[in-house]
């Protein structure tokens, strides 16, 4: 797997996290906090998309659906920080909460990975078990020391 795909993968998966923490936290931490992790939450979904890797890469877990729902959750948080301590108090938790769900579909890759978790669908895809080049550590566990297991 190439160093873009990693990026790609740990830069959405720690910005919606981080966006996901937003409904946790309650109003009495102030504006500057969300407005801060707002406009984090959007830097880093920004710099996660710049990374996007070819669809071979990761088995069209970033193309398609999944980057179409990325792209809905980031424009929603960069709404949502746009109007944090503005107007319209009820359309920004609307926003969070459209961004939340977005990106629990990107996360979840359900629609592109045909119910597969992305990591289980990348593996089976990408070369891993499925492929024939390594052995899950369950039947390496099971089969033991004594057992010499060629691909």
């Amino acid at each position: 797997m190439s160093l873009s795909a990693i990026l790609f993968l740990f830069l959405t998966h720690l910005g919606i996290g981080i966006a996901w923490t937003l409904i946790l936290v309650p109003r009495s931490a102030g504006v500057k906090f969300f407005r801060f992790n707002a406009g984090l939450v959007v830097a880093i979904l920004v710099a996660g998309m710049a990374f996007r890797p070819d669809a071979a890469v990761l088995g069209g877990v970033a193309s398609g659906t999944g980057f179409i729902t990325l792209s809905v959750a980031t424009g929603a948080f960069l709404v949502y920080w746009a109007t944090i301590g503005r107007v319209m108090v009820v359309l920004r938790r609307g926003l969070l909460w459209v961004g939340l769900a977005a990106g629990a579909v990107t996360l979840t890759g359900a629609v592109e990975t045909r119910g597969r978790l992305p990591a289980v669908a990348v593996t089976a895809e990408v070369g891993g078990p499925g492929a024939g080049e390594r052995r899950p550590a369950a039947a390496a566990a099971a089969a033991g020391p004594h057992r010499d297991w060629r691909p």
